[in-house]
């Protein structure tokens, strides 16, 4: 599945919590957010495990020391004894690409996808600010 050109207003109310926690920082609320976003489209998509995890080892940075290493190494790395992944349940944030398409594959996030990955699964929701709408 994947929608284009979807403004804040129209998004799932899952995805505006996501900008919130990307945001975490310099917003308190999501009407905060809706004014940092009123002019933004974002891309909405649901990904495969397989997918994202491929999308994952594509965008390995060279600074990782994980290119030419397999998801499940890095994941194991990653996820270590399990204790800092919590399991997100029925809850299924999406992940935000990275805004920087020259660098890794996401820019918030990553615990959540370690812990889809963890958790078995079937799906990661992801949301993309849509080019140039940054």
């Amino acid at each position: 599945m994947k929608q284009y050109n979807v403004p804040f207003h129209k998004l799932p109310i899952t995805y505006k919590k996501a900008l919130l926690e990307l945001h975490y920082m310099e917003c308190e609320t999501l009407e905060d957010v809706q004014k940092l976003y009123h002019d933004t489209l974002f891309t909405l998509e649901i990904l495969s495990i397989q997918e994202s995890t491929k999308r994952c080892m594509e965008r390995m940075p060279e600074w990782s020391g994980y290119q030419g290493k397999t998801f499940e190494e890095y994941h194991a790395d990653y996820v270590g004894d399990g204790t800092h992944i919590p399991n997100h349940g029925d809850s299924m944030y999406p992940v935000i690409e990275n805004l920087d398409m020259e660098d890794e594959w996401l820019s918030d996030g990553w615990h959540r996808f370690h812990s889809y990955v963890k958790n078995k699964k079937e799906h990661v929701p992801l949301l993309r600010f849509q080019e140039g709408r940054i």
